[in-house]
C-alpha cells in the first residue's frame, strides 16, 4: 500500500499512518510506517519540500480480499484516508487538516 499524507497545519511534520485490516467483526493494525518518503510525484506537483509519501509492503503476501479490506489512517485515529487524485479532509486529533493521494 502506498500513498501521501500532509498536515497542513505543520509542513514540516511527518504523519504516523497505520495500515488496518477491516474485518466483519473487527479491524486489525498491520503495521504502523512514517509519511516521510520522498515521492518524485509530490515534487512536480510541487507539495512542500515532498517528504510526505509512505509505503508498506506484506509478507507472506495479502490475499485479494484482504487487499479489498486495507485502509491507511492517521495513527490512534478512526479517519480512513481515501484514495483520490486530490483530498483536503480532517481528523479528531487535534483537527489538523490533512490531503492525500492514492500513489
Amino acid at each position: 500500500m502506498a500513498g501521501w499524507v500532509q498536515e497542513l497545519n505543520n509542513q514540516a511534520a511527518r504523519v504516523m499512518v497505520d495500515i488496518v485490516l477491516i474485518g466483519a467483526d473487527s479491524a486489525t493494525t498491520l503495521v504502523t510506517v512514517q509519511a516521510n518518503r520522498h515521492s518524485q510525484i509530490l515534487e512536480a506537483l510541487g507539495v512542500g519540500d515532498a517528504c510526505y509519501a509512505f509505503y508498506a509492503a506484506f509478507d507472506p503476501a495479502l490475499s485479494p480480499a484482504q487487499r479489498d479490506q486495507l485502509v491507511a489512517r492517521p495513527f490512534g485515529t478512526m479517519q480512513a484516508l481515501e484514495l483520490a487524485p486530490a483530498l483536503a479532509t480532517s481528523f479528531d486529533r487535534e483537527s489538523p487538516v490533512l490531503r492525500a493521494i492514492g500513489i
